[in-house]
């Protein structure tokens, strides 16, 4: 996979999990009654990107934004690659705004051979919890690849 394609596909993630509005920012969890993250930072070998939900006031998301922005990329494998450096000042930006959230770390991967050119419909793409990583046979296996791990900030009474 070339490495421009990872923040395609990190962006094709977003538009598979969630309705995104015209700024960019997500409304709806698809497929279920999940509650929509207040925040999600998705890091690739080539960077970073990172949505919020749309109620987030424009106070929280310069902060978080200047956050994010500073963030590096992950290397590959991202299996085990370092945490985010920015997730407790991220959360603690949230608490300022009265928000009580906790980071859910997880891997991001797709079927191998899709590509962002590929129509959403026939993507099979998935975000597997961080604390189940010892058990990721299907990512070992030849059908899936990570490309790349993300931090979703949702609010503990969810």
């Amino acid at each position: 996979m070339k490495l421009s394609a990872d923040l395609e596909m990190a962006k094709a993630y977003f538009e598979s999990c969630y309705s995104i509005d015209s700024g960019q920012r997500l409304r709806v969890a698809k497929g279920g009654a999940v509650p929509v993250p207040r925040f999600v930072l998705i890091r690739t070998r080539l960077g970073c990107l990172w949505r919020f939900r749309a109620d987030m006031s424009s106070v929280s998301i310069r902060e978080l934004a200047k956050l994010a922005g500073r963030e590096g990329g992950a290397m590959a494998p991202f299996e085990t690659a370092a945490p985010p450096e920015r997730i407790e000042p991220m959360v603690r930006v949230l608490g300022r705004a009265g928000i009580e959230v906790v980071g859910m770390r997880e891997l991001v991967v797709c079927r191998v051979g899709w590509s962002p050119g590929d129509s959403l419909a026939r993507a099979e793409m998935r975000s597997i919890m961080w604390k189940q990583r010892q058990t990721l046979g299907e990512i070992d296996s030849k059908e899936w690849v990570c490309f790349g791990d993300l931090v979703k900030f949702v609010d503990v009474s969810s």
